[in-house]
């Protein structure tokens, strides 16, 4: 026979259930976010990537900055990969002489973290990238290999804005240039993190020739589903308020390519479907660029920087986004 719960049974039970209600929120908070900005203020962030249940990330600035976190929104200044500029830039770029390194990337593979890195003068196509290795993101552990590549000459390709990732055979792979004749895929050996020796032709899978000075840089090739995602910034930066960057995509079967957009334009005669617009629509922020996916086990995880954020005094900002899928596959953040 039902027999009816007391006043002072049903608040007990009211205020237990409360509780579990508040405990479980607690708890799945970082799951229910799906947009935020970081307060890591930094330009051109890396990948992210976890290692131990710690997230790092690495950015442009003196002798590579890197960051750690716990929760993808709080970090964590490591300080520089290089507290000296590594002494092949000396002779590679002469120009560069305070250690400036930009737009690094990180992927493991054969046992190592390698992390790729930039050095160049601003506006230069004198430009070099390079290699670092390190087992186990101890940022005291570094230890450069040298240089990967660079320009032959200021009139040739850029040799900035490092991408390395694997295809869905576990080859690794590397994109990479700016501004001048596009962006290029070249083969990485997993024995050296450099191109093999014989078998280092690069492949142009990006160009801007619609624009009078090519504005074309900071890709991004992400596998997923069978796929290759191309991402690309097309715009100018480091303005604050007053970039223009904006962040376009393609996709292909092939790793080669061709990279098509939305529209089947290929990504190197001027093509890619805008993915990210130049400003949020609140116009808190201005300027989104450098593509990194973190595939966590809560989800896919877009990270980019924004050139001006109007709340950290018009400082380049990291943001975090949920990634979701279409049903056609292609990318889309979120709505927040």
């Amino acid at each position: 026979m039902f027999r009816p719960l007391s006043f002072g049974a049903r608040h007990s039970r009211r205020a237990t259930c409360s509780l579990l209600i508040a405990s479980i929120a607690t708890l799945l908070a970082p799951y229910a976010l799906r947009a935020a900005e970081t307060d890591c203020l930094v330009r051109d962030p890396s990948t992210m990537v976890k290692r131990d249940g710690t997230y790092w990330l690495y950015g442009t600035g003196r002798g590579v900055r890197q960051f750690s976190s716990t929760d993808r929104l709080h970090w964590t200044d490591r300080g520089p990969v290089f507290a000296v500029r590594p002494a092949w830039i000396a002779q590679a770029v002469s120009a560069n002489k305070h250690n400036n390194a930009w737009a690094p990337d990180i992927h493991y593979f054969g046992g190592y973290y390698y992390l790729y890195y930039s050095y160049s003068s601003f506006g230069s196509g004198t430009s070099a990238i390079g290699v670092a290795t390190n087992r186990t993101l101890n940022p005291r552990d570094w230890v450069d290999r040298g240089v990967v590549i660079q320009s032959p000459t200021p009139e040739g390709f850029n040799t900035i804005d490092p991408c390395i990732f694997t295809d869905m055979k576990g080859q690794p792979w590397m994109s990479f240039g700016s501004y001048f004749s596009g962006i290029y895929l070249v083969k990485i050996d997993p024995e050296t993190g450099k191109p093999p020796v014989g078998d280092n032709a690069l492949i142009k899978i990006a160009s801007h020739p619609t624009s009078s000075i090519n504005d074309i840089e900071a890709s991004a090739i992400i596998p997923h589903n069978g796929w290759y995602y191309l991402f690309i910034n097309w715009g100018s930066c480091c303005v604050g308020e007053k970039s223009t960057y904006y962040i376009r995509m393609g996709r292909s079967k092939n790793i080669a390519g061709p990279y098509l957009d939305k529209d089947g334009k290929d990504l190197k005669d001027s093509g890619g479907t805008e993915f990210l617009p130049n400003h949020k629509a609140d116009g808190t922020e201005v300027g989104p660029g450098h593509v990194g996916v973190l595939f966590d086990k809560d989800g896919d995880w877009l990270t980019t920087h924004y050139e001006w954020a109007k709340d950290k005094s018009g400082a380049t900002t990291v943001n975090l986004d949920k990634l979701t899928w279409d049903s056609d596959g292609w990318p889309r953040v979120a709505a927040p």
